[in-house]
């Protein structure tokens, strides 16, 4: 992981949290408060700074699948034209 400045960071081989460099990037690189910083998961942290890639945006296959697992119940208040 690269912290601010371009400065190398180095993992914790021991397997314990790097908080070190967690906090180094959260706020120096990102420019993140402490209260922004702390009340980010590490997931989101890795996700801010590119280390995590989402699942990409839904398709029209993905939507019909959550679509058919979890239908509307009732009125939606709303409809859609053609």
């Amino acid at each position: 992981m690269r912290g601010g400045a371009g400065q190398e960071v180095k993992a914790d081989v021991t397997g314990a949290f790097p908080w070190d460099a967690a906090l180094h990037a959260a706020m120096g690189r990102l420019g993140w408060t402490p209260a922004e910083t702390w009340a980010a998961t590490p997931r989101e942290l890795a996700f801010a700074l590119g280390l995590r890639r989402g699942a990409g945006a839904l398709n029209r296959r993905g939507l019909d699948a959550l679509m058919e697992r979890f239908p509307d119940e009732g009125e939606t208040g709303w409809q859609m034209t053609a």
